[in-house]
C-alpha cells in the first residue's frame, strides 16, 4: 500500500509540475507548422527564445507543438486524427480555435488549431500569453482543453493616426493643446517624426493580432508626410500577415481629406475642393464652404466612385470607414430639391444620409463585395425609431453594416459630458441620442456599436474600463449587435489600458465569458496568480472610468494594494506590478 501511495503522489506531483516545454536553455518541444502558418508559429518560437530554446526535429523532442489548420497542416490533420479530435477541429468557424494537450506514439502533443489561419494565429498567441507558464530553469504548460469560438463578428479598434501613441519616443506629443500647435493646412495635423506612422501601427496590430481583434479603423492611412502610398502599403502587408483587416477611414465631402488625408493628390477633398470651387457645397448664406463637395454633383459622384476603386486597387485592405456630412448640411440647389422630393419630417442630415449611403455602399460593394463596407451615423437610436426607422437604414442595402454611436447611451456605465471639438463646435446629444432601455435593438439588421472610451480625446485616457466594456458589450450582444469599436490610440504599456483593452478583446470575442474565466484564463496569468489577479481587478474597479483632473480620494490605499500584488505575485509578474505601482503613484494623482 505504501508503494502504491508513492507512486500516486509522484503521479499527482508530475501533473502538479505540468508539461515541460524548455528547460535549461534547452527545448523540449518541436514547434510544427504548415503552409502559411509562419506567423503563428513565430508566435510560440518567439516565446520560447526568452529561454534559451532551440528547436528540436520532431523525433528528438520530448514534445511536439501543431500549429495551424486541417488544410495547411497535413502533420497536424494526421495527429488529430490518430487522437480524435479531428471532427472537433472541422467544426471550429472562421477566427475559432482549439488548444488541446494529449499524448500520441509515446510523446506529449500539443495542438494549436484554428477554423482558419487567423484562428490558428488567435491559438498560438494565446497559448504563448496565458497557457506558458515559467518554471524553475524554463517554462511548462498544465494539461490544456480549451475550444474558443467567436460570439461577435466585428472587433475593431478606430483610431486617428497622429493620436495613436504606441511608440513612446513620441508619446507626449499629442498631449499638446491644439491651441499651441503650429498652423496646419489639415484638420488633424501629423507632428511626429515621419517614421512613427508605421511604428505605431505595427505595435497596434502586433497587438491585435495577439487579442482576437479583426479590424483596425485608421483615420489618416494616407499622408505625404508620413510615408504615403509606401507606408500605408506597408502597413496593410503587416496587418494582413498577423490576421488583422485595416480599414481606412473615408470621409467623402467634408473636412477629413476624401481618400487621401494630406497631400496634394488626386483624391485628397482639400485638392479637389480648392481646384474646383463650384463643386464645393454652399451654406445657408449662398457661399461656398471650404474643404467641403456638394455630393448630388455628378462629377463629385464621379470622383468618389474613382476614389474608391483606386483605393481597393492600390491597398489590399479590408474594408473602408464612411463618414458623410457629419450634421452639417450642403444648401446646393441640387441638394434642397432632392430634399425636397424625399418628403417626410426627418432631418436635412438624415435626409442627405438616406441618400448618399446606398450609393457610396453600391459604390464599394461593386468594387469589393467581399470587404467589410460601414457607415456612421453620429449618434444612437431612440425608442421612436422602433416603428419609424430613419430613412438611411431602410434605404441602406443589406451588406452595409450600420454604426451607431453608443457613448451617450451608456451614461450609466461612464458619464459623458459636453465637450468643444477641434472646431469649436459644442458636442452635445442629439436627435439620435437617448437612453438604453434594455430590450430596445436598433433599427435594420446588420450593425455595429462605436464606443468614445479609454483615450486622451475624450480625457479619460487614465482610467479603466474594465467593468465598462464588460458590461457595453454584454448589452450590445443581447440586443443584436454584430460588434464593436472603439479607441485603440493609448499605449497598453500603461496598467490600466492594458486591463481595458484586455476586456474589450476578451468580451468582444465572447460575450458570454463569465467574470470568474476572466480573471483565471486571462487576468491571472498576466498579474501572477489569482489573488494577485484579484488585486488588479480591485484597484481597476476603484478607479473606473475617471477622468482627467478627477482622481480618486484613496490613491494611499491603492498603493498599497498595487505593493501587495506584487509581493504575492509569482516572480514573472512583478515587472508588471512595477508599472502598476508607478500607476497608482505617480500618474493617477496628476
Amino acid at each position: 500500500m505504501r508503494a502504491l501511495a508513492l507512486i500516486l503522489l509522484a503521479g499527482l506531483t508530475a501533473e502538479a509540475a505540468g508539461i515541460p516545454i524548455a528547460k535549461n536553455g534547452t527545448s523540449l518541444a518541436a514547434v510544427v507548422g504548415g503552409e502559411r502558418d509562419e506567423y503563428a508559429v513565430s508566435r510560440v518560437t518567439g516565446e520560447l527564445r526568452k529561454y534559451g530554446a532551440v528547436n528540436p526535429s520532431p523525433d528528438a523532442a520530448r514534445v511536439v507543438i501543431y500549429v495551424g489548420t486541417l488544410s495547411s497542416n497535413p502533420a497536424l490533420a494526421r495527429a488529430v486524427a490518430d487522437l480524435g479530435w479531428k471532427g472537433d477541429i472541422a467544426k471550429l468557424p472562421p477566427e475559432g480555435y482549439l488548444i488541446r494537450s494529449g499524448t500520441r506514439s509515446g510523446k506529449t502533443v500539443v495542438v494549436l488549431a484554428g477554423g482558419d489561419r487567423t484562428g490558428a494565429i488567435y491559438a498560438a498567441s494565446d497559448f504563448k500569453n496565458f497557457y506558458l507558464h515559467p518554471a524553475s530553469g524554463g517554462v511548462e504548460v498544465e494539461k490544456l482543453d480549451y475550444t474558443e469560438i467567436p460570439k461577435m463578428k466585428y472587433r475593431w479598434f478606430w483610431n486617428w493616426d497622429d493620436r495613436t501613441n504606441w511608440d513612446l519616443l513620441d508619446h507626449d506629443n499629442v498631449y499638446i493643446p491644439m491651441h499651441q500647435l503650429p498652423k496646419s493646412d489639415s484638420v488633424r495635423a501629423w507632428f511626429k517624426r515621419p517614421e512613427a506612422f508605421v511604428n505605431n501601427m505595427k505595435l497596434v496590430i502586433d497587438y491585435m493580432s495577439e487579442h482576437k481583434l479583426n479590424g483596425l479603423i485608421l483615420w489618416g492611412f494616407l499622408r505625404d508626410n508620413h510615408g504615403g502610398i509606401p507606408a500605408a502599403l506597408e502597413v496593410c502587408r503587416y496587418a494582413n500577415e498577423r490576421g488583422v483587416k485595416i480599414i481606412p477611414g473615408a470621409g467623402i465631402d467634408r473636412h477629413y481629406g476624401g481618400f487621401y488625408h494630406e497631400g496634394n493628390h488626386e483624391f485628397n477633398l482639400e485638392t479637389r475642393a480648392e481646384q474646383n470651387p463650384r463643386l464645393r457645397s454652399i451654406d445657408k448664406n449662398g457661399k461656398p464652404e471650404p474643404r467641403t463637395l456638394c455630393l448630388e454633383l455628378l462629377e463629385n459622384r464621379e470622383w468618389v466612385e474613382r476614389g474608391f476603386s483606386w483605393l481597393y486597387k492600390t491597398f489590399p485592405i479590408g474594408g473602408v470607414n464612411v463618414e458623410f456630412a457629419e450634421h452639417s448640411t450642403c444648401y446646393n440647389p441640387e441638394c434642397i430639391e432632392a430634399r425636397k422630393r424625399q418628403g417626410g419630417n426627418e432631418t436635412d442630415f438624415s435626409k442627405d444620409l438616406a441618400r448618399i449611403v446606398p450609393f457610396v455602399m453600391k459604390t464599394i460593394h461593386d468594387v469589393a463585395p467581399d470587404t467589410w463596407m460601414s457607415y456612421v451615423t453620429y449618434g444612437g437610436y431612440t425608442p421612436a425609431m422602433k416603428d419609424k426607422p430613419p430613412l438611411h437604414v431602410s434605404a441602406a442595402p443589406d451588406y452595409a453594416i450600420c454604426q451607431w454611436t453608443l457613448t451617450n447611451m451608456l451614461t450609466d456605465l461612464v458619464p459623458t459630458r459636453s465637450r468643444r471639438s477641434a472646431r469649436g463646435r459644442e458636442w452635445t446629444p442629439g436627435l439620435y441620442e437617448s437612453p438604453w432601455p434594455e430590450g430596445l435593438r436598433p433599427p435594420g439588421m446588420n450593425y455595429i456599436g462605436y464606443i468614445h472610451w479609454n483615450a486622451f480625446y475624450t480625457s479619460n485616457q487614465k482610467g479603466f474600463f474594465v467593468d465598462a466594456y464588460r458590461d457595453a458589450v454584454r448589452k450590445a450582444y443581447r440586443h443584436g449587435f454584430q460588434g464593436l469599436d472603439t479607441y485603440g490610440e493609448e499605449s497598453p504599456e500603461f496598467p490600466n489600458v492594458e486591463l481595458s483593452y484586455l476586456a474589450f478583446s476578451e468580451f468582444t470575442y465572447n460575450p458570454e465569458m463569465s467574470d470568474a474565466e476572466f480573471l483565471a484564463k486571462r487576468v491571472a496569468p498576466l498579474y501572477g496568480g489569482e489573488q494577485a489577479g484579484q488585486l488588479a481587478l480591485e484597484i481597476a474597479r476603484r478607479v473606473g472610468p475617471v477622468r482627467i483632473g478627477a482622481a480618486p480620494q484613496d490613491v494611499t490605499q491603492l498603493v498599497e494594494m498595487a505593493y501587495e500584488g506584487r509581493r504575492i505575485a509569482e516572480p514573472y509578474a512583478k515587472a508588471r506590478w512595477d508599472k502598476m505601482i508607478h500607476y497608482v503613484r505617480e500618474i493617477l494623482p496628476k
